[in-house]
């Protein structure tokens, strides 16, 4: 396998590689699990340095957490799979948006994107031709299954499964300097899912908005309209009685935050604290989330009650 760095975030000395990832998402419970295959190192001689990194920061620390603030991170483990090291991530999500799948309304399917580094390899869902990193599920689907590889097959690295092999499973010493820099987005293969996005993720605003036939642009309803939203720069992608999002370019979701929250409160709403990554408001006894979250260059803002 040829080295794509995570993301092509490179390590201080080495670089950590990804044979395959599978993600599956189940709506009727909430649940997700993201298995990575075939970890393997591009550097031997930092081999030992880049297992203790994935144990201390990923396995038996925060960062998953960290890194998606929306997710009820549960089980990590690492295990021996047909000869290789693999690795396994439980979580809990609230919406479907929380790992990338998006849906123009109830009657349409839900449409998930994986990153440029990645190659969707097999899904339980069909490609969409236009746009091949891109696949669309049955409105109905429950389940949802995409397996990617990042990078290209090739006879490159060494597998980490040697240090599995001799690791107790507690958290291993410091073997040099810190390569915390270049683990940013190691099991952010994911990253995209929650719209974090950064280098290597789709513009998910400007690919839902480009798939006429499936997820066409839209106008906002009257209710979203009489809200007085900044809406000016942006891209209404959905629109329902429930849910609005708007595609903004070349912005910060804090930014978009802030203009979203001055507007509900001139209406009205009264900001009652964050959830999941979500600030929430109540009016008469309504309820409303709003959430910003970065999609490659793009950020996409999210109402919902």
């Amino acid at each position: 396998m040829r080295s794509s760095c995570l993301l092509a975030l490179p390590f201080l000395a080495g670089c950590l590689e990804i044979g395959k990832t599978t993600y599956r998402f189940d709506l009727a419970t909430g649940e997700g699990t993201l298995v990575l295959g075939d970890i393997r190192t591009d550097t031997p001689t930092d081999a030992a340095k880049d297992f203790g990194e994935l144990v201390n920061s990923y396995v038996l620390g925060n960062k998953v957490s960290e890194d998606h603030p929306s997710w009820n991170v549960g089980d990590r483990r690492l295990y021996e799979d047909a000869g290789t090291l693999a690795g396994e991530v439980k979580f809990r999500f609230g919406r479907p948006s929380d790992v990338g799948l998006y849906q123009y309304d109830k009657k349409s399917p839900f449409l998930w994107c994986a990153a440029d580094t990645e190659t969707v390899i097999r899904t339980t869902g069909e490609i969409v031709a236009p746009y091949p990193k891109c696949v669309v599920f049955d409105r109905k689907t429950k389940v949802f299954e995409i397996t990617v590889q990042t990078g290209t097959p090739g006879n490159d690295g060494q597998s980490l499964l040697p240090e599995f092999k001799t690791w107790d499973g507690s958290e291993v010493a410091s073997t040099g300097d810190s390569a915390m820099e270049g683990m940013k987005g190691l099991l952010g293969a994911l990253s995209g899912l929650a719209g974090e996005g950064g280098e290597g993720q789709p513009d998910l605003g400007a690919m839902l908005s480009g798939l006429s036939g499936i997820l066409p642009a839209t106008e906002p309803g009257e209710a979203w309209k009489a809200l007085n939203l900044p809406l000016d720069g942006g891209t209404v992608v959905l629109s329902t009685d429930q849910m609005l999002e708007i595609s903004y370019a070349q912005t910060e979701p804090a930014a978009q935050v802030g203009a979203f929250e001055k507007a509900l409160a001139a209406a009205g709403w009264k900001r009652t604290g964050e959830e999941a990554g979500a600030v929430a408001f109540e009016k008469a006894g309504a309820s409303l989330r709003l959430s910003a979250v970065k999609a490659g260059e793009t950020v996409l803002v999210v109402l919902s009650h």
